[in-house]
């Protein structure tokens, strides 16, 4: 018996919330260890989905973070960051940025 069987009995999707870890000890072990932990659960049928919030000062490094999960074989969804009530996108994306995260805004 595998460490999933008794876990995924019957389930199909999870949600993991995660924080920003850069500034954990051994961040790229945990980082490695994280994403193989999805792997399992994929490999285990477990639908998995990063869905990833794209703030504008960190938008470089966390593009770099979806590559790494894209490249595992891993879905990556990219969101801008909304305003506290998800009204609007807040400010500090540049044109070029939204393109990237292939977001048409409103309020150009």
């Amino acid at each position: 018996m595998g460490p999933l069987n008794t876990f995924s009995k019957g389930a199909r999707a999870i949600t993991i919330m995660s924080a920003d870890v850069k500034s954990y000890k051994d961040f790229e072990q945990k980082f490695e260890d994280f994403a193989n932990k999805l792997i399992l659960c994929q490999e285990n049928d477990i639908q998995i989905t990063i869905n990833m919030v794209m703030v504008p000062d960190w938008l470089e490094r966390d593009w770099e973070n979806a590559l790494f999960f894209h490249d595992q074989g891993i879905n990556v969804t990219l969101k801008p960051q909304s305003d506290p009530t998800a009204s609007r996108v807040v400010e500090g994306y540049t044109d070029e940025m939204l393109k990237r995260l292939l977001f048409k805004s409103k309020h150009k």
